[in-house]
């Protein structure tokens, strides 16, 4: 999501991932589905994840979008992501469905 000046909102996307879990969603793709690879700078997407992960918690599967124009840059975000803590109610990066 994005605020009034086309910055991305970080907490606004992280309540709307919590609102998809709270109606049942088991899982939630972060930066993965509508181009975020072109138009979101890496360190937006890693904002974004983190931000997500720390919302939703252990109540359902966070999943990182990857995608991006560069292996040397897919391979970055993975590396990025796998920082993260882990979530999806396993301590594996994993994780299971709950």
């Amino acid at each position: 999501l994005f605020d009034d000046a086309q910055r991305v909102d970080v907490q606004a996307t992280a309540a709307h991932a919590v609102k998809l879990v709270d109606l049942g969603m088991k899982a939630v793709l972060v930066g993965g589905t509508t181009g975020e690879a072109t138009t979101l700078a890496e360190a937006e997407r890693n904002e974004l994840l983190a931000a997500v992960i720390e919302r939703v918690r252990d109540r359902a599967i966070v999943i990182a979008g990857i995608a991006a124009a560069s292996t040397k840059d897919a391979c970055r975000l993975a590396e990025a992501a796998h920082r993260c803590p882990p979530h999806g109610g396993s301590t594996a990066r994993g994780s299971r469905l709950p």
